[in-house]
């Protein structure tokens, strides 16, 4: 699902900015917006079961959302799954463009595709809440990546914080 231009993966500027071409492509129908998140949910591979843990669990969320991060080379990585296909197809989306970026990036580049692409319009405030309780949990997985296990190892909730 990551884009590449000649093996290096878009930075996180870029990753949005193809997702508000590629959503224009779909001229704003909400049905077929709808469909097409569900299919990116369909396309996000599964989350091990030893990874569905309630330490791995994002708060706030209408369905039951996991995400785990993984630092490698002052990166972060993002695995995650849901058992509900448009909170895993909007998770999805948060994936593509954070995932495999540089943690300071993370932190600081503001997240512009929503607004462009009118999600709020297309996805109850439910669902708006949980995708923006995914995306807090994101800023602080790259937050404690980058303070707490210098860009390398795997972090999550229970891990440092005294969650579940």
């Amino acid at each position: 699902m990551n884009s590449t231009i000649q093996g290096t993966k878009l930075n996180i500027v870029a990753q949005q900015e193809k997702l508000v071409r590629t959503f224009a492509t779909l001229d704003g129908d909400r049905q077929e917006v709808i469909a097409y998140i569900i299919a990116l949910g369909r396309a996000l591979p599964a989350l091990p079961a030893r990874e569905k843990v309630p330490a791995n669990l994002v708060s706030g969320c209408l369905a039951n959302v996991w995400l785990v991060g993984r630092y490698k080379a002052g990166c972060l990585f993002l695995q995650g799954d849901s058992d509900a296909l448009v909170s895993k197809g909007l998770l999805a989306l948060l994936c593509e463009v954070f995932s495999g970026q540089p943690l300071d990036e993370v932190m600081k580049v503001p997240l512009f595709f929503p607004k462009e692409i009118g999600l709020d319009r297309l996805i109850s405030l439910q669902r708006r809440a949980g995708f923006e309780a995914v995306l807090g949990k994101i800023k602080l997985l790259a937050q404690r990546g980058l303070g707490l296990c210098g860009g390398e190892g795997v972090l999550t909730r229970g891990a440092s914080d005294g969650g579940p």
